[in-house]
């Protein structure tokens, strides 16, 4: 599902216009982004944990020779135990 999808459908279910739900889906993505920025966790219940992943400094063989990789900052996402089980429902039974 896209942005554009996920905007369309939330517009329908909430009966919201497409700008409104825009702008609060922006304004959250935005507030995501800034607390990973300042290397914060974001933990959404029953969904999953956003979390920011010191990446080292390294070098790799390239087909022009040796590169060197600088460190970085990713982001890792561990599932919920809600969101593992609505995608695996065998799951829950045992």
């Amino acid at each position: 599902m896209t942005k554009s999808e996920l905007v369309k459908k939330l517009s329908a279910q909430f009966k919201v216009s497409l700008t409104e739900v825009e702008i609060l889906l922006e304004a959250i993505l935005v507030l995501i982004t800034t607390s990973l920025g300042e290397r914060d966790s974001v933990k959404l219940t029953n969904f999953g944990t956003f979390s920011p992943v010191d990446l080292p400094a390294k070098t790799i063989n390239g087909f022009s020779g040796k590169v060197n990789v600088p460190p970085a900052v990713s982001v890792s996402f561990r599932p919920a135990g809600a969101l593992k089980d609505a995608l695996n429902p065998q799951r829950r039974g045992g």
